[in-house]
């Protein structure tokens, strides 16, 4: 019910999902969790009929629910418990006689991981026969199959075990391995951090195997928080090759799948699990003899050997795993695995095992309870209050305070590098005047110029450098801080005025009001609007009526006139009626007629995102996204005789919905498409026309406009809100007006200009980084590929800009 509830089994369980009968959207779930507090029931990733794993240490056999719209569930439950059984964390050492007595060990790991094989976490192996299984698999395999290059599809088949009997899912083993896939295992987090590995290891079993229809674990290898390794989906122990997965759809022919325990959503993944992560991928970079720094073209696109699942996921299959608190790691991830496989490499004469042999080539000294040892970061740096403060056109020297927690003395001239500088301002790196011994707390000078920064307040990364050679990468990281500064005007200039013609919020379509920039104040020098709205058609629409709901009171106004407002619950169906050129309007037991639709403004509003029940994408709306779901408001028009409905919204929170970019692209690489997706959004929504009517601004289809897929794509990517407004206003100008520049997925090597006249300041030049990669996009302006390279290059937002167009600077608008 759409009420507080109890789930009730009648036996003792301590993990749980649910999923819909029929397959359509969970509604919004929440539980009460081990210490008494609500918390919400996140849904899976890529499947929104389905949700995450929840796993409790102790057993139960209720669990109370409250759930925000009724729905008809199935629940399953399962118990990890094994009567008997005492779990204690095992610490291991080597056997092997080069990781005793080699110095390069300790390069390595003070303790090198216990693998558990599936019999020592306790795997059901009964589990995976087609006798016992009731559910029917999401098919994606048969299909990748025949769909994978040729290189790749897979040599062996095993459709028995040993006794004869036939597995749901039969194991399939990779000839050639293109991609590490990092995970995480997502389950919903509580406050309780003791997981117990091996009864975690049979809930997403048993979830991956029974509840997905996956026939087995997903993933190849699973390492838990204290950097203990688990081996995987069955096969592996065969002939040491690396079986198929079910880890990424779509995506498994051809890739290894490794997830860590956590959700890094919510936490962060332990340095044991990010050391073992590395030794892990180098041992298997071994076998394969692959390149953790490299790149390979994968499915028509170029990529890091070493990826997240959200960066190599299939159109429709949209995931933010492995979390944000992972993605931004794997930079670091892909540089100590080459470090690690160059120590394995230089010390082969040492006959250190391979694969399953390096991984079980360890005796146990010892079990105890599990205890994570807490390392300090090398510096540590004294936070004030006080935000260094500077004009434009003024230069100024700004210093910060620092301890030395490293084991050195840090020598007079040691610096901390500078990123994310904003555009027009310049720094030197912070620099100590004075040796700061062992303990001891010293002071960076830096000398800062602003130029042409606009108002506001920046964070700048600094990082020890000069410690690069004593700590690993994701220490010094981790050492990594901000450094905070506010920019205000300069008083030498004068505030222009000026106005600009923005769509209301609460007003009728094509109504224009004007706004005159605020008085002058002492911070802030920059004309400002509020931020304008953006009408979208929805271009695969082509019935002659929409049903629609929301899980929020929808109000129907008629030109601008409110009609009546329909409870929740109350579906709401708009009828054209062709023939006497009218719309029909039901809710229940009340119906409207209003006649003459061809000048006629409908519109359905609502404070929660509204569903056209009898629609779905046909390009992208697959499986269980129909991407049929839209914020604020539907209007409904006529053209050519023909219903069509637009969806009209602030660009802001079009932007959430805009499916430009996959989750786990490097951040600012995401930062610089969205920027230049709401400049293509905000010149449209005003005097420009894309199309020629004053109905839509643009449309929801990437071959005419932008691929905007509306609320469902901002509920299965979590993270777009928050990145979207850390650039909130931000546009490209050319001299301080609002400009379109084009973008596209990748050239075969050099971008061209066919439309100079219309966007003049698009470069032609060689990209290089595109050289040898099939032309995907008009080759105009910025390359995706591209701007991938550069972001993790480390370049800047402005720097990219830079790099595609001649003359364009970032500008906050609004």
């Amino acid at each position: 019910p759409a009420n507080t509830f109890e789930i009730t089994a009648d036996s003792q369980w301590n993990s749980i999902t649910v999923f819909t009968t029929d397959g359509t959207a969970l509604p919004e779930l929440e539980y009460i969790d081990s210490t008494g507090a609500w918390r919400a029931w996140e849904i899976e990733d890529d499947r929104n009929d389905l949700s995450e794993l929840i796993f409790f240490e102790d057993t139960r056999n209720k669990l109370t629910v409250r759930s925000q719209a009724e729905a008809h569930i199935i629940a399953h439950f399962f118990n990890t418990k094994i009567p008997g059984e005492k779990l204690t964390a095992q610490f291991s050492e080597s056997t092997s006689d080069f990781l005793e007595t080699s110095s390069e060990s300790k390069k390595l790991l003070k303790k090198i991981p216990k693998y558990h094989l599936r019999a020592d976490w306790g795997a059901d192996e009964t589990m995976r026969l087609a006798k016992n299984f009731f559910l029917r698999t999401r098919n994606w395999f048969p299909i990748e199959q025949k769909m994978v290059e040729a290189k790749y599809r897979p040599k062996t088949i095993i459709r028995t075990n040993d006794a004869g009997e036939d597995l749901y899912w039969p194991i399939s083993e990779n000839v050639e391995i293109a991609k590490f896939v990092v995970h995480h295992t997502a389950e919903n987090v509580s406050k309780e951090k003791n997981r117990t590995p091996e009864e975690l290891m049979r809930a997403i079993y048993s979830y991956h195997t029974k509840t997905k229809g996956w026939g087995d674990i997903g993933y190849n290898f699973v390492i838990d928080r204290a950097g203990n390794i688990y081996e995987g989906r069955e096969g592996y122990e065969r002939n040491n090759r690396i079986p198929v997965g079910a880890h990424v759809a779509y995506r498994n022919i051809g890739t290894i799948g490794i997830a860590l325990m956590g959700n890094f959503q919510q936490e962060q993944p332990t340095e044991a699990q990010q050391e073992v992560l590395a030794l892990l991928i180098a041992d298997l970079s071994r076998q394969i003899k692959a390149d953790p720094l490299g790149e390979t073209e994968f499915w028509g696109k170029k990529s890091p050997n070493i990826i997240g699942h959200g960066q190599i996921a299939s159109l429709g299959n949209g995931t933010a795993c492995p979390g944000r608190n992972m993605i931004g790691k794997l930079p670091a991830l892909r540089k100590r695995v080459k470090e690690v496989l160059d120590i394995l490499n230089e010390y082969e004469e040492f006959s250190i095992p391979k694969g399953r042999d390096f991984l079980t080539s360890t005796k146990n000294l010892a079990k105890k309870d599990l205890t994570i040892e807490r390392k300090d970061s090398p510096v540590k740096r004294s936070i004030s209050d006080r935000i260094d403060q500077i004009r434009r056109n003024e230069k100024k020297t700004f210093s910060i305070k620092v301890k030395n927690n490293s084991t050195i003395d840090w020598p007079a001239g040691s610096t901390f590098s500078m990123s994310n500088a904003p555009d027009g301002t310049s720094f030197t790196p912070f620099r100590s005047k004075e040796k700061i011994r062992q303990g001891a707390t010293g002071s960076f000078y830096s000398s800062v110029e602003t130029k042409t920064t606009p108002n506001g307040t920046y964070h700048v990364s600094i990082t020890p450098r000069f410690l690069k050679d004593r700590y690993f990468p994701e220490q010094i990281e981790r050492a990594s801080t901000q450094y905070t500064f506010k920019v205000s005007g300069d008083t030498r200039l004068l505030r222009a005025q000026a106005t600009r013609q923005v769509f209301s919020n609460n007003l009728q379509a094509n109504t224009i009001i004007t706004e005159r920039p605020a008085p002058k104040t002492k911070e802030d020098n920059t004309p400002k609007t509020v931020t304008p709205e953006i009408k979208v058609k929805i271009a695969g629409f082509s019935a002659t009526y929409a049903q629609v709901t929301s899980t929020k009171p929808i109000t129907i106004s008629y030109k601008g006139n409110q009609i009546s407002s329909i409870p929740v619950g109350t579906s709401i169906k708009v009828h054209f009626d062709k023939a006497n050129n009218m719309f029909n309007v039901k809710a229940g037991d009340q119906r409207w007629d209003f006649t003459d639709a061809r000048f006629g403004q409908l519109r359905l509003q609502s404070e929660q995102p509204l569903t056209i029940t009898n629609y779905q994408n046909p390009r992208f709306g697959q499986g269980k996204i129909a991407y049929n779901t839209f914020r604020d408001s539907l209007n409904f028009h006529v053209e050519n005789s023909e219903l069509i409905v637009v969806n009209q919204l602030p660009i802001e929170e079009y932007l959430w919905g805009l499916g430009e970019e996959p989750s786990t692209e490097h951040v600012t690489k995401r930062h610089v498409i969205h920027i230049l997706a709401r400049s293509y959004a905000y010149v449209y929504s005003g005097s420009k026309r894309k199309f020629r009517t004053q109905l839509y601004d643009l449309e929801d289809d990437p071959r005419t406009s932008q691929l905007y897929l509306g609320s469902d794509w901002e509920r299965y990517h979590t993270e777009q809100r928050g990145l979207i407004a850390e650039t909130t206003g931000q546009v490209v100008t050319k001299d301080g007006t609002p400009v379109i520049a084009p973008y596209f997925t990748q050239s075969s090597g050099r971008s061209v200009n066919p439309w100079a006249s219309q966007y003049p300041w698009c470069r032609i030049r060689e990209l290089p980084h595109d050289a040898g990669l099939a032309q995907r996009g008009h080759g105009v302006g910025l390359s995706g590929n591209t701007t991938r390279v550069l972001a993790e290059a480390g370049k800047t937002q402005q720097e990219i800009i830079d790099y595609f167009f001649d003359g364009l600077s970032i500008k906050e608008i609004y």
